[in-house]
């Protein structure tokens, strides 16, 4: 009998001795060394491809950094905050429904991942997100309720305070040591303090020692929004606290009066009080907050003030619902069941609020936001405002000099506008996928396809930043250059923050043969833009696009009227824009046939050109180069190694090549009688 040779076992898999979390806007991507096998844990960090801002650029800039990540070994995860954790999501999955289940995770851990996007959405454009972020509120709410409750037993003071201080302290390992939970955790465990030492708690220092505390643990923590917010929320609360909000009568006679109402009147009279309290405080801190939201976040929510003092409620009883649920929910199953029903319909209930308030209009609007420097003065003055009472001024110059810098603000969003003899056009680094803005002198800005390979709403969202950050408000005319979605799945988020005058197409972006016979994803944009009533406007070669400027023209050379029987890519719309003697070439993902047919006409000398179809070979990189000899030619997509061949091509032409992967977002500035002006993002 033959010897039968026992196989090798597979290799074991070698752990890494260490994770990382990203947290910046760059790509994380295993190194794939050419000799050597890959190694745990090596990384090659590359930073972000698109401008966000303005202020953010010139952050990173004077501290000579490309881009930040911070990095959380594993030897510091806690065991503790593991097991919680697990104790949670096993509690409540099996009390609720696994439709509940994600908000519950939301609210309780601050577990968003499961949500879904449109959920996500309708919290964030109403201003609720921080319901479903642990913030110090919800520490501030299980504090109450853990007080509350051992208010009725027979434990001492000091015991009652150490069970609701080890009760929060176990909460704040669960969900993470996040600067609004450290902040929390430190005001309550201070404020138990103050009461076990006989001392008056100071808000002041309190507050003070919470944000060295924060800082001390990681100082980039004054840069990050959530920080911000919740040192500016909570600095505001402290100032109102001093309001007597309950409104009691002086006259001794009437305070009698209401202490013989019947029980049922006084708890409607608390609650009215209570209510209102919630109201007014929604909307100074709403106020207070929302230049600094609109800086972070580009959107203002009036819906906000209302839905915090209706939700908030429902937060405190589903919190702690499932505070019961994780404690006594195992022991006694049919009280467990009772308050993951309560859990599940407080947040149900929370939920479908939210998205109401989301459909209202009004109920939010996208903005630009104010820069940098003009909210380091505003919150500078208004801190001063707070603390020296003695040095402000009458109410009508405080008024007065609140609207001129409120007007100095909006002034200031647009001035990174273009000069009015300057033409500029912007590759955006949108992986594999096709962003121009074109800048014109007379203030009109034309997108050239907007889209991406990837997630639309990482799409919309590069796209709306870069836009915010030039001043941009409203998109004069939107040019889509075929059917392929990774020109144009970004649009239905951009017709939700900007205005869109008029949207061109190709003759051939609804046809069948052009598409293979899969018309959803043009059905679905064109009716988007008819329920948005956005005119739909075709165009083909020899059309003239008019702008309001007299040395600017942009013509379509590709397709022809009744287009080709081929592909989508084949039907791109090929743009020509000239200023000033320099010509501009949009080719979309103009491939063969239709590059044949372009290459058979006169060649057209550029300046500066989009690589057709992202650099593949299939556009015909060598004939293409010679046909139009461009100067520069920008390669956009997400992987530079795959055109390789198409980039040695036009370099053989004579042009100097530029890649979004590489570069990032890549611009040219046509100013008349000047030389072009080219930047990148990312130094190469």
């Amino acid at each position: 009998m033959a010897h039968r040779r026992r196989p090798h076992p597979p290799p074991r898999r070698r752990r890494a001795p260490w994770r990382c979390r990203r947290r910046s806007r760059g790509d994380l991507r295993p190194t794939r060394p050419a000799a050597a096998a890959p190694q745990p844990g090596r990384v090659r960090l590359a930073g972000p491809r698109t401008p966000l801002s303005p202020q953010q650029r010139a952050l990173l800039r004077s501290r000579s950094l490309r881009h930040g990540n911070r990095c959380r070994p594993v030897a510091r995860l806690r065991r503790l905050a593991r097991w919680g954790a697990r104790v949670v999501r096993a509690a409540t999955h099996s009390q609720r429904s696994s439709h509940d289940a994600p908000l519950v995770l939301a609210t309780l851990l601050g577990d968003q991942e499961r949500l879904s996007d449109s959920t996500k959405d309708a919290f964030l454009n109403t201003g609720a997100i921080h319901l479903l972020v642990v913030s110090g509120a919800h520490v501030a709410l299980l504090a109450g309720i853990i007080w509350w409750i051992v208010q009725g037993t027979p434990l001492s003071n000091g015991t009652r305070l150490a069970v609701m201080l080890v009760t929060v302290g176990v909460y704040a390992l669960i969900v993470g040591l996040q600067p609004s939970v450290t902040r929390a955790t430190i005001l309550t465990v201070m404020t138990a303090v103050a009461f076990l030492t006989g001392r008056a708690p100071t808000m002041g220092n309190i507050l003070g020692l919470a944000a060295l505390a924060v800082f001390a643990l990681n100082p980039c923590e004054l840069f990050r929004s959530g920080t911000q917010f919740s040192f500016l929320a909570v600095s505001v609360l402290f100032l109102l606290s001093r309001w007597n909000w309950r409104r009691e009568p002086r006259d001794p006679l009437k305070r009698m009066m209401i202490a013989y109402h019947s029980w049922p009147q006084r708890v409607l009279r608390r609650t009215g009080q209570a209510l209102f309290a919630m109201t007014v405080a929604s909307l100074v801190v709403g106020v207070a907050m929302a230049p600094l939201v609109a800086y972070h976040f580009h959107v203002v929510t009036p819906a906000s003030i209302l839905l915090t003092p209706l939700a908030g409620p429902l937060i405190a009883v589903a919190l702690a619902a499932g505070l019961g649920v994780v404690t006594i929910g195992w022991l006694i199953p049919p009280l467990g069941w009772a308050l993951g029903w309560l859990c599940g319909t407080s947040l149900h209930l929370t939920e479908r609020l939210v998205q109401g308030a989301a459909e209202v209009p009004g109920s939010y609007f996208h903005t630009a936001g104010f820069p940098g420097w003009w909210l380091l003065a505003f919150y500078g003055v208004a801190g001063l405002w707070a603390a020296l009472p003695r040095w402000r001024p009458d109410w009508h110059w405080q008024t007065s000099a609140a609207l001129i810098w409120l007007a100095v603000g909006y002034a200031s969003i647009g001035f990174g506008r273009v000069a009015p003899d300057t033409l500029r056009v912007t590759f955006l680094a949108m992986g594999h996928g096709t962003c121009t803005v074109l800048e014109l002198p007379s203030g009109q800005t034309i997108l050239y396809d907007a889209g991406s390979l990837g997630s639309p709403y990482a799409a919309t969202k590069s796209i709306s930043a870069f836009l915010w950050s030039r001043g941009i408000s409203r998109l004069d005319a939107v040019v889509l250059s075929h059917a392929d979605i990774d020109h144009y799945n970004a649009m239905p988020g951009l017709l939700e923050r900007f205005p869109i005058g008029v949207v061109y197409i190709s003759p051939m972006m609804f046809d069948p043969v052009a598409t293979g016979g899969d018309l959803t994803a043009p059905n679905y944009l064109r009716d988007y833009l008819d329920a948005a009533g956005i005119p739909l406007r075709e165009i083909w070669m020899g059309d003239r696009l008019r702008t309001d400027d007299a040395y600017v023209t942009i013509e379509v050379h590709h397709p022809p009227r009744e287009g080709l029987m081929a592909r989508d890519n084949a039907n791109s719309l090929l743009l020509s824009v000239e200023y000033d003697g320099r010509r501009i070439l949009l080719p979309g993902d103009l491939e063969s046939p239709g590059i044949e047919q372009v290459i058979a006409d006169p060649p057209l000398d550029c300046d500066i050109l989009l690589a057709p179809h992202h650099g593949s070979p299939l556009s015909d990189p060598p004939g293409f180069a010679a046909w139009c000899t461009p100067e520069w030619v920008v390669f956009s997509g997400g992987d530079r190694d795959r055109t390789t061949l198409s980039q040695h091509s036009y370099q053989k032409a004579g042009a100097v090549v530029r890649h979004t992967a590489a570069s990032g977002a890549v611009s040219f500035d046509l100013r008349r009688q000047t030389a072009t002006k080219a930047a990148t993002f990312r130094a190469n």
